[in-house]
């Protein structure tokens, strides 16, 4: 590392981004723990326990994966066949259920090894504007002061692919911007405006009402990146579609292509804790192996990235990212800037 000038900085942005390696972004609400399952257990002998640790590390494997089916593959079965080699911890609950924790850094080299898809930490937390129709004129938003049953079974759903979701306060704010009634008749502009003060990097709008057959459904329109995305779809329908197209755009296997070694530049840093935020977000990434400080000038650090992929994965896993954009002002390659 040659930091001529700024080694007392540099120091700071070691030091910060060890604090904060493990807190999610100020954007986002708890996704769970990527590196545990709780799953129904029969009865407490070696034989259950060994079924429902393998059934919980499949659970793990696909949060941490982004793929609904990579228990069918080849090298994931391996895997689940010493399911028990990865367990840190469990305990059984009242409830019939165990709960298992799992040593993440080891799985997840392991999958890396078997050729497995890996997506990181990296999980893009989604403003859910949700508005459900009981019946007879009874409309209402969902938020976050609200504990039913409609928004546990969301929150259960989400956080079984590892989604963190964020809900409207639904305060004097964004009273004054959003009505039911604009959420349920598409108002969208008021929405996007009124999503502005949450920063996060998608909104998911739906609307339901409980079928003929009970379960509720609906319509859902994603927007991000500038481009909104529509479907009708169930609950877990729905929130799969979701997490697909996030795993789709963040999660990387080996096949991805040989070692790529890229320079990065990230522009806008005020301050230690700017430098730290912004590396942190850039090594959270799944595809990157390895990150290492170059340089650090007056606003500005220069990255060198050892990723699985190339240029344009990178590019898109960032597209994702609200805390770096790309530097119009700039002709480099890879020149972001500071956002948050």
């Amino acid at each position: 590392m040659h930091i001529p000038k700024f080694g007392r900085i540099a120091l700071v942005v070691a030091t910060l981004m060890a604090a904060i390696a493990w807190l999610p972004a100020a954007n986002a609400a708890p996704a769970g723990n990527l590196f545990a399952a709780e799953v129904d257990i029969s009865e407490r002998t070696k034989e259950a326990k060994r079924d429902a640790t393998r059934r919980a590390l499949a659970e793990v494997m696909i949060k941490v994966s982004g793929s609904r089916t990579i228990a069918r593959e080849g090298n994931a079965r391996v895997l689940l066949e010493s399911a028990e080699s990865y367990v840190q911890q469990f305990r059984y609950t009242p409830n019939g259920t165990i709960l298992l924790g799992f040593d993440g850094r080891k799985l997840l080299n392991e999958m890396r090894v078997a050729g497995l898809p890996v997506w990181g930490s990296d999980r893009p937390a989604t403003l859910m504007w949700l508005a459900v129709d009981y019946g007879n004129g009874d409309r209402q938003l969902i938020t976050a002061d609200n504990q039913g049953e409609v928004r546990r079974e969301i929150e259960t759903l989400a956080a079984s692919r590892g989604i963190p979701l964020v809900w409207p306060l639904y305060d004097s704010t964004d009273r004054a911007m959003v009505q039911v009634a604009d959420v349920w008749g598409g108002f969208d502009d008021n929405i996007i405006e009124a999503s502005e003060r949450y920063g996060t990097e998608a909104v998911l709008v739906a609307r339901v009402a409980r079928g003929a057959s009970g379960p509720m459904y609906g319509s859902w329109e994603l927007s991000i990146e500038g481009v909104d995305t529509n479907w009708r779809g169930g609950f877990g329908q729905s929130i799969n579609r979701l997490a697909d197209y996030y795993a789709e755009r963040l999660s990387v296997t080996r096949s991805s292509g040989p070692a790529s070694r890229l320079a990065m530049s990230i522009t806008g840093l005020g301050n230690a804790a700017a430098y730290a935020d912004a590396i942190s977000s850039v090594e959270k990434l799944g595809m990157v192996d390895r990150l290492q400080v170059v340089q650090v000038n007056a606003d500005q650090v220069v990255l060198d990235l050892t990723v699985r992929g190339d240029a344009s994965q990178l590019k898109r896993a960032l597209g994702l990212n609200r805390v770096l954009a790309p530097d119009a002002d700039s002709s480099g390659t890879l020149a972001y800037r500071y956002t948050r």
